[in-house]
């Protein structure tokens, strides 16, 4: 053969594998990567099918998508819980950009894929290199080698869109390679402009991309706008619905009354049909009266429209036989049509659970040209709440149960936590008081999980908890005979007390579980945490004597030597907020103790460079209450010079830091500059978390009234300020009410003689 030796020879042959040919032209890319788009977008239409039409064109999609492309960056996610609407979001932009008719670049390559359909497309598109690669790495599998040798055949963009993460590897624990998989080939095309990548998934997932790239350099450079940090709210970046685009859709269906007109028997409707996907089933199943939660809509759903004639006995046979053939999840989410066996009679009830939006299929002919079918559900929160029903009616329910049943499906970590979420709902609307007791012991038993990949361990527990805070706020009856029992556990101080400790109802409730907590716990943290939120009762519900007392004790302590930022954000803040709202002057010593604090917490890596300054941020807000915009204006430079924000814009303690510097140069009559940094702000892309979102709320919308009055529209900023006034009487926050009330006469008031009002 005419080679000295092998290595010689394997030289040959990988020169002769990379050497460009015009079968790799960019057309011919086009068309082989054109059929992996028909068929999964064929495959998300149909798993949408009405639902489509009862969602909104999200425009701000579009706006964030069209910069991503324009970016720097190789990738960007869309991530948020399910029901929030990656799905038809991915279809509207795949559209808007790429296979409509009007298409905004139809030069680019479309490379979209539905992740419950990446294996199988894989198998029968190995061609397309770059996909293969993110089942099986190989560097040297690559089909951009000749255009990168070639640059005069790119004539657009590569861009490869991933829909739901979750899905790719639903049971089998292989995820956590698949990610390892993207982030290498991300990593491949670090200056390659051509080449973009778009995710969406959960949270959950986006937690196991976050700890891979903050781990790397790189990685972190090559991602747009995408927050690697934070609690369950702040990772989320996609807006729940604005109450325009319900009444868009409410029009659109034919419904006689607009949100506002729902909410004289319903307030708290908003919350739940602001997730697109209850707001569909809000829709087809016409509930507007009574009660309305989640599993109200996704329990009305099932009855009127899956268990219900016409053929009531075939669709249930067939979900029977759909749930045994995946062994209740434990298999995977997914069975063939074939092993399904229907008969006459049930093919009927089969196409009518398709019709109405349950079931949905999607069709691959295989590597031995045999078309196999595959069914599923259309949406994962209709397949984990009729199996959680399914478990809870055929076994008795117990603490031990529900810890079999979570490690049953450790290796599922998408369905592990829907199930752990439904399993709590249920546990609350069914008032099983008992149980819910005992939830939090979960935390404190090793739960060796069976069957399970070492590798692939992403936790649930922290969901849990997250879970429980939310339904203990729609109940306050069991929330009251709960919170004693918390109380004992270290775990479930830690979860509810620390986490998710409920500053909406601050005022409302009495104190009592306050000193129930103290009453376990002696730390002098504990004590300080405490104390702080005593302070902020009291402050805000204008008891001026008790407010009086709590700011003497926290002054006379000691400066804690050691702790978390938030440790020492709670002696500092209640003493802020009390010199700068009661007293005339500032103690200058206090201040320039926080500043030495903030400078040991950066130089002691407590505060990471790219993470947020959770303790700057806390004494900006306590400086707030009682307009100090010089020294607001101070610390907020100093956090923007010592700090990376980037990752950092959809979190709403961000936010709420761009409001209040922008507030405070206002105050010091910097109005253009002011309103050029409030532009930033995204008030209506905010997602609140649960157990403070009022609070939030209202602190962001005095300071939108304010720039209100101060850009020319008194009558808007009115209306705010009533809103605002109507919120807080409701949870007895006195002290805003009344700033509320002030604010709102100053703007009576002759032109120039109003100042501008800060909370």
């Amino acid at each position: 053969m005419e080679f000295k030796d092998w290595q010689e020879f394997i030289n040959h042959f990988e020169k002769e594998r990379h050497r460009y040919s015009p079968l790799d032209n960019w057309e011919n890319l086009k068309n082989r990567t054109n059929e992996i788009t028909r068929k999964s977008l064929e495959s998300l239409k149909h798993k949408l099918g009405d639902r489509f039409n009862n969602f909104p064109y999200r425009r701000f999609a579009e706006k964030r998508f069209s910069a991503f492309l324009s970016s720097p960056q190789v990738a960007t996610a869309f991530v948020a819980p399910d029901g929030y609407g990656k799905t038809p979001i991915v279809v509207q932009l795949a559209e808007r950009f790429f296979t409509g008719p009007d298409a905004l670049c139809p030069n680019d390559i479309l490379c979209l894929v539905d992740g419950s359909l990446l294996y199988n497309l894989v198998t029968i598109h190995q061609r397309v290199s770059r996909l293969y690669n993110l089942i099986e790495y190989d560097p040297r599998n690559s089909f951009s080698t000749g255009f990168r040798e070639h640059p005069e055949q790119v004539k657009g963009r590569f861009v490869l869109v991933i829909d739901g993460i979750d899905d790719v590897y639903p049971i089998n624990g292989k995820t956590l390679q698949f990610i390892e998989n993207l982030l290498k080939v991300i990593s491949t095309y670090e200056h390659i402009p051509w080449f973009k990548v778009l995710i969406t998934c959960t949270p959950l997932i986006w937690r196991m991309f976050s700890e891979r790239i903050q781990k790397d350099h790189l990685q972190k450079l090559l991602w747009y706008n995408s927050t690697l940090r934070g609690t369950e709210h702040e990772i989320i970046n996609i807006p729940l619905l604005k109450r325009r685009e319900i009444d868009e859709i409410l029009a659109k269906n034919h419904f006689p009354q607009r949100l506002d007109d729902l909410e004289v028997n319903n307030p708290d409707l908003a919350d739940i049909i602001r997730t697109p996907y209850l707001l569909h089933l809000f829709i087809i199943t016409g509930k507007t009266k009574g009660s309305i939660h989640e599993i109200d809509l996704l329990n009305l759903y099932i009855k009127r429209m899956v268990l219900s004639p016409p053929m009531l006995y075939e669709k249930y046979s067939i979900l029977k036989s759909y749930f045994s053939l995946c062994s209740y999840g434990e298999m995977g989410v997914e069975v063939k049509k074939n092993d399904l066996h229907l008969s006459p009679s049930e093919n009927i009830a089969y196409i009518e659970l398709m019709r109405i939006g349950l079931l949905y299929e999607y069709s691959l002919v295989d590597e031995y040209l045999t078309l196999n079918t595959y069914v599923s559900f259309s949406h994962h929160a209709l397949f984990a709440y009729y199996l959680a029903n399914i478990l809870l009616k055929e076994n008795t329910l117990t603490i031990d149960y529900l810890r079999e049943k979570i490690t049953d499906y450790y290796h599922s970590p998408k369905l592990q936590v829907t199930m752990v979420e439904y399993f709590v709902k249920i546990l609350f609307k069914e008032e099983q008081v008992e149980i819910l007791k005992d939830i939090f012991t979960l935390f404190e038993k090793e739960m060796p999980p069976k069957n399970t990949y070492p590798s692939d361990k992403p936790c649930c527990w922290g969901m849990l908890a997250f879970f429980v805070s939310c339904e203990m706020r729609k109940n306050p009856g069991i929330r009251e005979l709960l919170l004693p029992w918390y109380a004992q556990s270290e775990i479930g101080c830690r979860l509810y007390f620390e986490r998710f400790f409920d500053l909406d109802r601050i005022v409302l409730n009495s104190g009592d579980e306050l000193d129930c907590y103290l009453r376990y716990n002696k730390s002098d943290s504990a004590k300080r945490y405490v104390h702080y939120l005593k302070y902020m009762q009291y402050f805000l519900s204008e008891n001026h004597e008790l407010c009086q007392q709590e700011y003497e004790h926290v002054s006379k302590s000691e400066l804690p030597k050691e702790g978390t930022p938030s440790d020492f954000a709670h002696y500092f803040v209640p003493q802020l907020i009390h010199q700068a709202v009661c007293h005339t002057d500032m103690d200058g010593s206090l201040m320039a103790v926080a500043h030495d604090t903030a400078n040991q917490l950066l130089h002691s890596g407590k505060q990471e460079k790219t993470g947020l300054p959770v303790f700057e941020f806390e004494l900006i807000s306590a400086l707030h209450y009682g307009q100090r915009h010089l020294e607001i204006i101070q610390l907020a430079r100093q956090v923007l010079e010592n700090y990376d924000l980037s990752n950092w814009e959809s979190s709403v303690s961000y936010q709420l830091f761009l409001s209040d510097y922008a507030s405070a140069l206002l105050q010091d009559g910097e109005k253009q500059t002011a309103t050029d940094l409030y532009k930033l702000v995204k008030f209506k892309h905010i997602n609140f978390p649960m157990n403070m979102k009022y609070f939030l709320k209202i602190r962001l919308q005095f300071i939108k009234a304010e720039f209100l009055t101060a850009n020319g529209e008194p009558g808007k900023a009115r209306s705010l300020l009533r809103k605002i006034q109507s919120v807080s009487e409701k949870l007895q926050f006195r002290y805003f009410y009344q700033k509320a009330l002030k604010m709102e006469a100053e703007l009576s008031q002759p032109p120039g003689s109003q100042k501008h009002q800060q909370v």
